[in-house]
């Protein structure tokens, strides 16, 4: 930061930087005892970057896992539901038979999408029965029946980007105002 900046331009600059922590980041604190985890404290100091470290072990743990995560973007929000009740047949058929509807994220009119395999079933307010539940942007749902269809999906009317993780027992979705959502599958 240049030295001849004013004290009241630096207290704005700082006022900016707390605001865009706050809407962008986590802080998450991790406390070790001296004593008993001098071993975990000392491998740790030895890391170029503690966080940088940290965060490739979960990285990694979710990638021996078979987690699948991503981050979907929409401009008017979004469906969680099975991915059938929201493309139209043609679109699903299209999109996700090539790829013998493998969980996975997927690609449409400039647009991505995501779901995982799944049982049929209910899960929460959301009913599956082409065996996979998924997140659709609301611009990408043309299935003829889709205002019907609404009533079988958990609607989420806020654009922005929604990050989701799929596990082998689980979907979770963290929403743009952070809100976060989990179906047991």
């Amino acid at each position: 930061m240049p030295r001849n900046l004013s004290p009241e331009t630096r207290a704005l600059d700082a006022q900016r930087a707390t605001a865009w922590n706050k809407q962008h980041t986590r802080r998450i604190a991790l406390s070790l005892n001296i004593h008993t985890d001098a071993a975990l404290i000392a491998h740790l100091e030895q890391q170029p970057s503690i966080q940088g470290y940290i965060k490739q072990l979960i990285k990694s743990d979710m990638e021996a896992k078979n987690m699948l995560t991503g981050t979907i973007h929409s401009e008017k929000g979004f469906a969680i539901c099975d991915p059938a009740y929201t493309l139209a047949p043609e679109t699903f058929r299209a999109t996700c038979s090539p790829n013998e509807y493998k969980s996975g994220e997927y690609k449409l009119n400039g647009s991505a999408f995501a779901f995982t395999a799944c049982d049929d079933g209910a899960y929460r307010t959301v009913i599956v029965d082409s065996g996979s539940l998924g997140i659709v942007p609301l611009e990408l749902c043309d299935h003829p029946d889709f205002e019907k269809n609404k009533s079988l999906c958990f609607i989420i009317e806020q654009p922005g980007d929604t990050a989701y993780i799929f596990s082998n027992d689980c979907a979770i979705f963290v929403l743009p105002d952070g809100e976060k959502h989990i179906f047991y599958i």
